[in-house]
């Protein structure tokens, strides 16, 4: 177990390498939710649109109404009549300047003309500065522009951060010293940003050369000492703002509002000066949505680690189960001509089947059930209105040392062949508390597992904003899940129902009907963070994309740990794909009590029984197969090889499967469901909508189709300690001590073939027989007292 945990860890630690290769280096990924796309050029560019800020035409539109393809304009840029290549002149004003005073008796193509645009929808590009974007936007709307890019320029970024009033944030938004700076040659004029000795001096080209100034581009910061600075190039989202001119966004409702890089919207221009890419001596731009990946693959990561937890959680639940069915097997297994073998694995096989489970368990009933609901609803809403993430993070990497503890570190360092670990240092101290702190028996393996445990949840806590901190928050999460799945222990179907439906309802309301009440989505907003307040200081989001982990201005914000994540690879909106504990931990304890009614009733969890030796099932009565004996010897008293607590006589049909692999198939169905429906609605969805269904409503059919849904509902016997020594009694199963003592005459070859034909014809008569070769011993649950450590029983 211990290695699969640390090959799992390898795979989280390459797949987050490989998702920081594949993530964009860029901050502005995330916002640049339109495309600019040349036609006949292989030149794309992405772009932020004022549709993100409710203003604008929408992209959509810009779709022809087939929608497989997108309508293209010609690009205009500073035309002969617009004066200049900011795009703030009213276009009265522009027709005055033509020498045409009166516009009304003038047609639109003669005013097109006049002004030097295109008669049909163009695009147009204009510069940023000297007005707001809505004024951009107004005025080429009623110049018959389809479509305006904004772009910036090094010029107005060295404006607008040297003005006087200017702030340190302000300046922090234009450019970072951090990621990249120099100093300009004494004499050079550092206005002029267009002078070829300014890009080529030595000491500019070390700031735009270096590898964290991703724009390659600096300017002055203002410093005494001509310091220069990396610029951010960043096409921030655009805000409406409202002036004498502007007062509703209505009044640009019909066109489309972009802003491109000023790396971009160089490309652009310099497209259009030397022609290249133009058709019909037009360079022709088509402005459209940028649509996300269907599928990302941290979808398919997440749905692979949480059907792996479930599994593997299922089999470490089953451990007693398991054990006991080992032993039964090595009893069927043991030479019927030796009184020693039978007897050692009769005392161990009964020995284990009296005890209780060595870990510690707790069995759920309804009011558990009804707990979880109501503690777990006032949580949430908790986390709804108050700031308290801080503190579930806190307990989180405190749940975690213990969790990683039992699952990772103790059983690695339990299994290494070095003696030094398993010296006891403290052996001598006879002070206890309880069975929680017992030094006596603390090896020095436990000791290095708790420094190892609270070392790795350490470094997650302090590295916990990184972006690879993921990696350590599933690995907890992954070792909560099998924790809470060794411990907690579902008696019968009816709790199950309970549980299950309980919290479908509650998982369905919080996601669907808490907007109604809230506003929106508890679920989904306590998943992303829940109420931690928003960037303070008079900074603006965009200064938070640009230095996330800003503590000054509250820009840094706590993730909800107790979930997996696993960040988006191919989408370009960045953000994470998210699957809560609860998601894994309640279907997974209905899984648990399946593998457990398995290996008590089948002996084993996958692939169907069919019978070892198939025409040895010959309806032959027993006295028959007996009276082949020729001398009679001592034997045991009441060998139970019959295998009685391996099967029903209700289930006839050996070549069934067990339930466990039918729920293990319902589960991974059902969450594959849920990820189709995040795919095809775009939102969140409650998990356990679609897992109580395939999980739950599969075991009730399937139970009930095979009648043993009664069985299911109000316990299974099988699965009480005991039950197979009580089941002998009232039985009378099994060979008595006549049996034996007539078997003891036989030859040893004789003896063998007729022990085994006497257990088949008793597993048939059971109507389950025992499938010879599919049992391991397990390393989990150690032998009892007196077990065989033959052959029979060995590690696979």
């Amino acid at each position: 177990m211990a290695l699969f945990l640390l090959r799992a860890m390898l795979m989280l630690l390459l797949a987050a390498a490989v998702t920081t290769s594949c993530a964009a280096s860029n901050p502005a990924q995330s916002i640049l939710s339109a495309v600019v796309n040349v036609k006949k050029s292989e030149a794309v560019f992405y772009a932020s649109s004022a549709a993100d800020e409710d203003w604008g035409a929408s992209l959509q539109a810009q779709k022809l109404k087939d929608g497989a393809r997108h309508a293209f304009y010609p690009l205009v840029y500073n035309a002969t009549g617009l004066g200049d290549g900011y795009g703030c002149t009213p276009k009265e004003q522009l027709l005055n300047a033509s020498g045409n005073a009166s516009a009304a008796s003038t047609s639109g193509s003669a005013i097109t003309a006049l002004i030097g645009l295109p008669d049909e929808p163009f695009v147009l590009l204009v510069d940023r500065g000297r007005c707001t974007f809505a004024e951009k936007a107004l005025y080429a709307q009623e110049l018959g522009a389809a479509v305006l890019i904004v772009t910036d320029t090094l010029e107005q970024l060295y404006n607008r951060s040297s003005v006087a009033d200017v702030t340190e944030e302000e300046k922090q938004m234009e450019f970072s010293c951090s990621r990249g700076s120099g100093k300009a040659a004494w004499n050079a004029d550092i206005s002029d940003f267009t002078a070829s000795s300014w890009g080529d001096a030595v000491s500019v080209r070390s700031c735009t050369g270096y590898n964290k100034c991703s724009s390659h581009m600096c300017v002055p910061s203002g410093a005494a000492d001509k310091q220069v600075c990396c610029v951010w190039d960043i096409p921030d989202l655009m805000g409406f703002g409202t002036t004498d001119v502007i007062t509703d966004k209505d009044q640009v409702s019909d066109i489309v509002v972009v802003r491109v890089s000023i790396a971009d919207g160089d490309s652009l221009k310099e497209m259009l000066v030397s022609g290249s890419g133009e058709e019909d001596n037009q360079l022709l731009i088509s402005v459209y949505e940028r649509d996300p990946p269907v599928v990302d693959p941290a979808q398919v990561i997440l749905w692979i680690v949480a059907c792996a937890t479930v599994l593997v959680g299922s089999y470490k639940g089953a451990a007693y189960e398991r054990t006991k069915a080992q032993l039964k097997a090595a009893l069927i297994a043991a030479d019927a001509t030796s009184s020693d073998a039978i007897s050692q694995a009769r005392v161990a096989y009964e020995e284990h089947d009296e005890q209780a489970p060595e870990q510690e368990q707790l069995d759920l009933n309804s009011w558990h059930a009804l707990a979880f609901l109501v503690l777990g609803s006032g949580f949430l809403v908790l986390l709804f209105f108050v700031d308290v993430v801080i503190v579930v993070v806190v307990l989180f990497g405190i749940g975690a040392v213990s969790a990683t503890f039992q699952s990772i570190w103790e059983p690695l360092m339990r299994r290494l062949p070095v003696k030094f670990l398993h010296k006891l240092p403290w052996g001598d101290v006879l002070w206890q508390w309880e069975d929680i702190l017992a030094p006596a028996v603390w090896s020095v393996g436990d000791l290095l597992a708790l420094v190892f445990s609270f070392g790795i949840v350490l470094l997650w806590f302090f590295t916990r904003f990184q972006s690879y901190s993921w990696v350590f928050q599933d690995i907890f999460g992954v070792c909560f899940c099998l924790v809470f799945l060794r411990t907690a222990r579902l008696p019968n179907l009816k709790v199950a129902t309970v549980l299950l439906v309980l919290v479908f309802m509650y998982d369905v309301f919080m996601v669907f009907i808490s907007p109604y009440i809230f506003k929106e989505s508890v679920m989904i907003k306590v998943a992303t963070g829940g109420a931690q307040s928003t960037a303070t200081g008079g900074v603006s989001s965009g200064y938070c994309l640009r230095y996330p982990t800003d503590t000054e201005h509250n820009c840094r914000s706590e993730s909800m740990p107790i979930l997996l994540r696993v960040p988006k690879i191919l989408d370009w909106r960045s953000g994470s794909s998210l699957l809560g504990l609860g998601d894994i931990v309640l279907p997974g304890l209905l899984l648990v009590f399946c593998a457990r009614y398995d290996y008590a009733t089948r002996g084993q969890l996958f692939g169907r029984l069919t019978p070892p030796h198939g025409k040895m099932f010959g309806r032959r009565p027993v006295d028959s197969i007996l009276n082949a004996s020729s001398a009679a010897t001592a034997g045991v008293n009441r060998l139970d090889m019959s295998g009685a607590e391996l099967g029903s006589a209700r289930e006839r049909n050996p070549c069934r499967r067990g339930l466990f692999c039918l729920l293990m198939w319902g589960y991974t169905v059902g969450l594959l469901l849920a990820n189709v429906a995040v795919v095809a609605t775009g939102s969140g969805q409650p998990a356990l909508m679609y897992l109580v269904p395939c999980t739950l409503g599969m075991l009730v059919i399937v139970g009930w189709r095979r009648g043993i849904l009664i069985k299911l509902w109000e316990g299974p016997p099988e699965l009480i300690p005991g039950y197979a020594r009580r089941e002998s009694t009232s039985s009378g199963g099994g060979l008595d001590i006549n049996d034996a003592t007539r078997l003891r005459g036989l030859s040893l070859e004789a003896g063998k073939a007729a022990t085994s034909e006497l257990v088949l014809l008793q597993q048939q008569q059971s109507g389950t027989p025992v499938s010879g070769g599919s049992y391991a011993m397990s390393e989990e649950t150690p032998m009892a007292r007196g077990s065989l450590s033959g052959p029979a029983i060995r590690e696979v």
